[in-house]
């Protein structure tokens, strides 16, 4: 595998699972020394911690030390899958662990200091291993790694922001003290209507203002709930529209640092909510054209309520670890399983995309618009031998058929053309008269 299987098998045995493990419940990973299949780390559990070290080819670097609580929110809760493989789950992410019988020997003295080489050695390693677009990219990964190398004079938060700038993988950032790097971009033609580049809080305004003001293609203003993230409302013919602008923080107090346990839960609870305000709809509209992403958990918990069965979503694996199946469970709570029109395009972004690709796999659900961003793995943190972290995409996304979607993005069933313009009535309210339209001819 590419994680560097060599050196786990020189340094350390590899054991079964503790005999206890499998009767155990679901929960926290038990006590020794596990090493991930797929996201290059090794995580020591005790009866009150778990420390972690960040490992690949070119050594070890100690990374943050979690409570056991606070491990399992942001890991997963330990699982032995049905191939008897323990797994961490945070779902729909599966991370396969294996007992370890020592820690590694270089995480005994991890890397550290400031030694230019040495921590272009450790970023250039771990993305050589676990990152797995470049050809899709178009970069040369081994290139770019001895140009930084002749450039280890240099300032190291520009040599190594200049080896990953390339990719434009809005999931890869560096934070160094006060500088970062962060990809991240918006789509949109001509400039904000202050005159500024468009950005997502302008965006947003955008769309909140068309759709709440007299110029509404819906019947009344829409309603903003969902801590200022979810516009929802009816469009005339018994058609509903929904727009969630991230998967996530729908609740005031939530932030990325809340485990997507309590998003999921919170997410449940306003999807009950929209649903229940949205009676006796024939068609609903999702739109997803300004989703900046969030949690996948939020997305699957979106998506089970247009589900009338259990479906293949998509398929995934991190780094060269074992393909697994993601499906799309129907909700038992309120459902909608009239027709859906999901409006995409390249302003939805990671795990909005993975609503997308939920969406796609319903057959009562028709894509419309443009592709999305192509940026569907997690955002992995990792850490460096001076302390700056910074994160990568690991993981791949198939299709249920096994098409890659990284980099292509989700396909729209039904493509329009991109606005050239930006006035709202063509930004917003194109699609979605054309998705009404859609829906009136399935309605009927």
């Amino acid at each position: 595998m590419r994680l560097g299987f060599f050196v786990f098998c020189t340094l350390a045995v590899l054991s079964a699972p503790p005999a206890s493990f499998a009767q155990q419940q679901a929960g926290i990973l038990p006590a020794g020394v596990w090493r991930s299949e797929g996201y290059g780390y090794v995580a020591v559990v005790d009866r009150r911690r778990v420390r972690t070290f960040d490992l690949s080819g070119a050594g070890c670097v100690r990374g943050p030390t979690y409570t056991l609580s606070d491990f399992q929110s942001y890991f997963g809760t330990a699982i032995v899958a049905d191939d008897g493989n323990v797994v961490l789950d945070r779902a729909p992410t599966r991370d396969t662990v294996t007992s370890l019988e020592t820690l590694p020997q270089s995480c005994r003295r991890p890397l550290r200091g400031s030694d230019h080489n040495r921590n272009i050695a450790a970023f250039a390693q771990t993305f050589a291993e676990l990152y797995p677009f470049f050809s899709e990219r178009g970069v040369d990964w081994r290139v770019a790694t001895q140009v930084a190398h002749q450039r280890s004079d240099d300032d190291l938060f520009e040599v190594l922001s200049g080896m990953v700038r390339p990719l434009h993988d809005g999931h890869v950032t560096i934070v160094a003290g006060q500088r970062s790097l962060d990809l991240e971009t918006v789509s949109a033609p001509g400039a904000a209507p202050g005159g500024e580049p468009w950005a997502w809080r302008s965006l947003r305004t955008s769309l909140r203002e068309y759709l709440q003001g007299a110029a509404t293609p819906l019947q009344s203003a829409a309603l903003l709930t969902g801590n200022r993230r979810l516009l929802h409302g009816r469009l005339a013919g018994d058609i509903g529209y929904f727009a969630p602008l991230a998967m996530g923080a729908w609740v005031e107090g939530q932030t990325e640092e809340t485990p997507s346990s309590q998003q999921a839960a919170a997410a449940a609870s306003l999807m009950d909510e929209i649903l229940t305000e949205l009676p006796d709809t024939r068609g609903m509209i999702i739109d997803l054209r300004l989703n900046s992403g969030g949690f996948d958990a939020v997305a699957m918990e979106v998506v089970s309520r247009f589900a009338a069965q259990r479906t293949l979503a998509f398929r995934k694996h991190a780094a060269d670890g074992d393909v697994y199946d993601v499906y799309v469970e129907p909700s038992q709570s309120r459902r909608f399983d009239g027709p859906v029109v999901v409006l995409i395009g390249d302003n939805t972004v990671s795990a909005g995309e993975t609503a997308a690709l939920a969406f796609a796999s319903l057959p009562n659900a028709h894509l419309l618009g443009r592709p999305t961003r192509g940026i569907l793995s997690d955002a992995i943190p990792k850490t460096l031998p001076n302390g700056w972290t910074y994160t990568l995409s690991v993981e791949s996304v198939l299709t249920p058929e096994g098409a890659l979607v990284e980099v292509v993005g989700v396909q729209p069933d039904e493509m329009t053309s991109s606005a050239e313009a930006p006035e709202p009535e063509l930004l917003w309210g194109r699609d979605i008269l054309a998705a009404a339209a859609w829906l009136r001819t399935r309605m009927n």
